[in-house]
């Protein structure tokens, strides 16, 4: 403990020493060329710049080096896309069915992807060379948004239906 602050006193040490010496080589080199130098202002010149080392010390924040690095992180909120996007998915859903239009170049082709990886990762059936299959696993309804676009949008309900009905496959 005590090396700890005979190390943090170093360098002060180390400056006002300098500093001293700084002033006793300008003394002589001002007195020289005919200025007056007081002794009390070199010694409040090394004092002055003592306080300004030992505050700058004082309040500078210690980093510590790479190696020492700590071992936990901190903790930051993840970000949507990190999440995985469920929220800018749920903004996605919530604008697609406004209009027909848009379920059908925003919903439409994710239910139709969501349909596809679903029946052939748990099912084994692929959606365009086996319909009839494809048909009895989705259900008419689903089966039906999923062959043609609809003229109005779906409810919320029905599209609350058919994603469980994707995740019950």
């Amino acid at each position: 403990m005590r090396g700890d602050r005979l190390g943090g006193a170093l360098p002060l040490v180390l400056l006002v020493g300098l500093g001293a010496a700084g002033g006793l080589v300008a003394w002589p080199v001002l007195t020289h060329n005919g200025h007056p130098v007081r002794p009390w202002l070199v010694v409040a010149l090394c004092v002055t710049g003592g306080a300004v080392a030992a505050a700058v010390r004082v309040l500078t924040v210690h980093v510590p080096a790479p190696g020492n690095a700590p071992t936990r992180l901190a903790y930051r909120a993840l970000t949507d896309r990190e999440r995985g996007g469920v929220a800018r998915q749920a903004r996605y859903l919530d604008s697609g069915i406004e209009s027909a239009d848009r379920f059908d170049l925003r919903v439409r082709p994710q239910l139709i992807r969501l349909a596809d990886h679903a029946l052939r990762r748990r099912h084994g059936v692929d959606l365009r060379s086996q319909p009839d299959q494809a048909r009895e696993l989705l259900g008419d309804s689903l089966w039906q948004v999923i062959r043609t676009p609809p003229t109005t949008p779906p409810p919320r309900r029905q599209l609350a239906e058919w994603v469980s009905r994707l995740e019950a496959l």
